[in-house]
């Protein structure tokens, strides 16, 4: 990721479902001063631990040490719905870049990959908002969602 209010939205996403750690990898910033991260972040930065690293290959060797098994969020060939697929207790959500998505070599290392379905026009969410839906799903396994009536 490269946009700050994507990287500040995720730390909250992360506090509010209770996430224990934070990988950031490559050109996603760090948690900064900028209006923007702050706003979206509410400072929950400086209460979930997090870490830094060059490239995503040393975020996903950091993450499967703790125990965590990768999930990609991403369109992909593989990529089942996020609602048809049991998660580990111990998940890692990979998220890509908002351009560009999850790499080919990032993509190779994740025994899981999930999208969301767009029932509307639209192909895709937010990064930050795709997250949030997975996120929570994983938490709080439920009922298959549905398309409201009209």
């Amino acid at each position: 990721m490269v946009y700050p209010v994507n990287v500040g939205s995720l730390f909250r996403i992360a506090d509010a479902c209770g996430a224990e750690v934070m990988a950031l990898a490559g050109t996603t910033p760090e948690p900064s001063g900028s209006p923007n991260f702050q706003r979206a972040s509410r400072g929950k930065e400086a209460e979930l631990p997090w870490r830094h690293f060059p490239d995503s290959g040393a975020a996903l060797d950091w993450l499967l040490e703790l125990g965590f098994t990768p999930v990609a969020v991403e369109l992909t060939d593989r990529a089942r719905p996020y609602h048809l697929v049991t998660l580990p207790p111990a998940t890692a959500l990979v998220l890509g870049n908002e351009e560009h998505g999850v790499t080919r070599a990032c993509l190779a290392r994740c025994p899981q990959q999930v999208y969301v379905p767009m029932l509307g026009q639209g192909a895709s969410l937010n990064v930050h908002v795709a997250a949030a839906v997975v996120a929570f799903r994983a938490r709080y396994p439920g009922s298959e969602p549905s398309k409201p009536a009209t």
